[in-house]
């Protein structure tokens, strides 16, 4: 992952629950974009990225759930993916996972971590 300085994403109400939404971010050597997924009080976030191509995962900007919001789908192909921890459960990517981003919630913010 790249190295970047901390900053806010988001605040942990303007994500739907279930849902998602995605927000650039700028790396050590390029920009890259992050899905930040919520279900309940938890929030993960990956770099939007598919493994098994490269492309983004979103059809439409921000939406990365399955029909029945129960994994992370990548529109491409159909993979998809465990929210909680990015694997690869269905489609032409087993074994792979989603780029994990470290963040924190700080009074209903969601932070980069350092």
């Amino acid at each position: 992952m790249p190295t970047i300085e901390s900053m806010k994403l988001a605040d942990v109400h303007d994500i739907p629950n279930p849902g998602s939404i995605s927000h650039d971010a700028a790396g050590k050597f390029r920009p890259y974009n992050i899905m930040l997924v919520r279900n309940g009080l938890d929030i993960k976030a990956y770099v939007n990225s598919c493994p098994h191509t490269g492309a983004p995962l979103d059809f439409v900007d921000g939406r990365f759930l399955s029909p029945d919001k129960q994994h992370i789908q990548c529109t491409t192909h159909d993979a998809l993916f465990d929210i909680n921890n990015g694997r690869c459960l269905a489609g032409p990517c087993p074994g792979q996972s989603l780029k994990p981003v470290a963040i924190e919630v700080i009074n209903g913010e969601v932070w980069l971590a350092d």
